[in-house]
């Protein structure tokens, strides 16, 4: 995967020109930096990519939002809350988190990391791929690396899209009219979480241009769903409206609700995992040639729309479903029932199946995408063993078959964090093979990554906000854009959202709540822990212990070479250099 002096020489020129718009034209003495650097061993140098447009932010939005929650998570909610009107109330509150939480992302986008430029004194922020992680490692700068190993194994273990894979395998087997053995459907889950790794690898430009088709195709199925509920109460289909004068009466939509916060909590969790996405395009910022432009207003834009339709869809349930049959299983999906009394039994489960495995399978392509680029990230701090393969990019497209080269210098590809992404993967999918009901494998995943990675790091990142808006010490108001009282309202929101489910999965449940958990009620809270657990320790071996074993500390030098063509200082080029002092 190395290259010569004059490619490398002509990968650099090349990249001043992408589609017919002019590029920053470094110096030759950055250029020269940037050519011994790619030379030397123990040094990763990175270029931003193709720029994503406003098309590819929003699809990659909806594409990570608009997985298989829309046609699971709606029972689990009714069941927890047992009640039409609160969980009506409980989507319409996972829409008001779901915009708080964009604002949040967005506001820490924007202003982090901060970094020195050009021998002005105070640091100017400079976007960059990876999330949460660059917003908690801001906070906790010492002790050295802590912030990234709590946040990154724990990402690293979770973040795969292994159960929206076990989705698409059990589904796309059902669609196809076969039993879904539970040895198949781990063997197709393995397939396609395969496919989605090696695509991301050959062609970023291909892995764009699949999200984009599966981003808009989504967008069209959710006003579809609403649609066919509106018609259903209007006549058509041979419905009526005596369902929805049923369900949508105030006077009887909260009668009967649930006593147990297990079940609120459990609900509430389900709806953080179906409204979770929002924060996607904060993964690859850095691949973004105007992220002040494009970005922030996609984003919030993007998120507000599929929040509403969500709620819509969830009326347009209850139009058609009646209570009767909405809490009679609870291991089942709404979504099964309403396309039953539209379509028909006999289509009515290959449609939902065919709805929910193209959704999953969109899900598996946008977060291969977008996981990877957080896990090349969480790499070029060097807390990972071979740390320099997982950050590289890598050309695996021959140059020879590129009709324009010039458009697609840039399209290398985190071979590497795809890689690890693809081994963590797997593990999930055969780990969870003693689970014979593959749905019951989906759900231990879905509840695990919301506690961890969405519940707990989100409340992380609010209450964060939150802090460097009302402590004075951190001049946050010089530093961010954003209006301080949305920024504030929209912080607290996002953190107390986060701290119900966080709170709550301790409290055991009390009677029947109607939901059959495929794990023991305290195993979701005490698994994600015991992980953040995990994490902890490795930072303790990997800070002190390792250091006194080798008589070397690691010591991560970054580089960036930046342009300020648009008014404000974007990363073009990233050097990491991984060093080993004598301690």
């Amino acid at each position: 995967m190395s290259e010569s002096r004059e490619a490398i020489m002509q990968r650099i020129e090349e990249m001043e020109v992408e589609d017919g718009a002019e590029r920053p034209r470094f110096t030759e003495e950055e250029m020269e930096k940037i050519r011994q650097a790619r030379a030397q061993p123990r040094t990763v140098v990175t270029t931003r990519p193709t720029s994503l447009g406003y098309v590819s932010i929003a699809c990659i939005i909806i594409n990570r939002m608009v997985g298989t929650g829309i046609f699971r998570t709606p029972t689990t909610v009714a069941h927890g809350t047992h009640s039409v009107g609160y969980s009506l109330v409980f989507w319409a509150a996972g829409a008001i988190v779901a915009v708080s939480g964009v604002l949040v992302f967005a506001e820490f986008g924007m202003t982090v990391p901060r970094l020195p430029v050009e021998n002005e004194h105070e640091k100017e922020s400079v976007p960059r791929n990876g999330g949460e992680k660059n917003y908690l490692e801001y906070m906790v700068k010492r002790p050295l690396y802590l912030a990234t190993c709590i946040y990154g194994i724990p990402f690293i273990c979770l973040g795969t899209a292994a159960g929206n894979a076990i989705v698409f395998a059990e589904n796309i087997m059902q669609a196809a009219g076969k039993e879904a053995m539970n040895a198949s459907v781990r063997g197709i889950a393995v397939s396609v979480i395969t496919f989605a790794c090696l695509l991301h690898a050959i062609s970023r430009t291909g892995g764009v241009w699949l999200n984009n088709f599966f981003g808009a195709v989504k967008f069209v199925m959710l006003l579809v769903l609403f649609i066919l509920g509106v018609v259903y109460a209007a006549g058509g289909f041979g419905g009526s409206d005596e369902t929805a004068s049923q369900n949508l009466n105030v006077h009887k939509s909260f009668a009967g609700a649930a006593t147990s916060s297990y079940g609120y909590a459990e609900a509430f969790l389900a709806i953080i995992f179906a409204i979770g996405g929002f924060n996607q395009a904060n993964y690859v910022l850095g691949d973004i040639d105007d992220p002040r432009k494009k970005f922030k207003h996609t984003a919030v834009t993007t998120v507000s729309i599929v929040s509403i339709l969500y709620i819509l869809i969830n009326i347009s349930y209850m139009l058609v479903v009646p209570t009767s049959v909405l809490f009679e299983h609870a291991d089942d999906t709404v979504a099964r029932p309403f396309f039953q009394r539209i379509f028909g039994e006999e289509a009515a489960d290959k449609v939902l199946c065919g709805f929910i495995a193209f959704s999953s399978f969109g899900n598996i392509i946008v977060q291969t995408f977008t996981a990877a680029r957080v896990k090349q990230e969480i790499a070029k701090e060097g807390i990972l063993p071979g740390a320099k393969f997982f950050a590289n990019n890598y050309s695996l497209w021959p140059r020879r078959l590129r009709r324009d080269s010039r458009a697609e210098t840039s399209d290398d590809t985190p071979a590497g964090a795809l890689i690890l992404h693809l081994v963590f993967a797997v593990a999930l999918i055969l780990l969870t093979v003693p689970e014979q009901n593959p749905n019951d494998a989906y759900r231990t995943m879905v509840s695990l990554y919301s506690f961890t990675i969405d519940a707990l790091f989100g409340f992380a990142v609010g209450l964060s906000l939150l802090v460097l808006r009302l402590r004075p010490g951190y001049h946050w108001a010089s530093k961010s854009d954003s209006n301080a009282s949305v920024s504030i309202s929209a912080a607290l929101i996002f953190t107390i959202a986060n701290a119900f489910p966080l709170v709550a999965v301790w409290i055991p449940p009390s009677g029947d709540t109607g939901i059959t958990q495929p794990v023991k009620w305290y195993l979701t809270g005490t698994i994600g822990m015991g992980l953040i657990g995990f994490s902890l320790a490795y930072w303790v071996v990997f800070y002190y212990v390792v250091p006194r074993l080798k008589g070397k500390r690691l010591e991560v030098e970054r580089e960036e070479i930046l342009d300020d063509r648009n008014g404000y200082w974007i990363m073009w080029h990233e050097i990491v250099r991984f060093n080993w002092r004598v301690v």
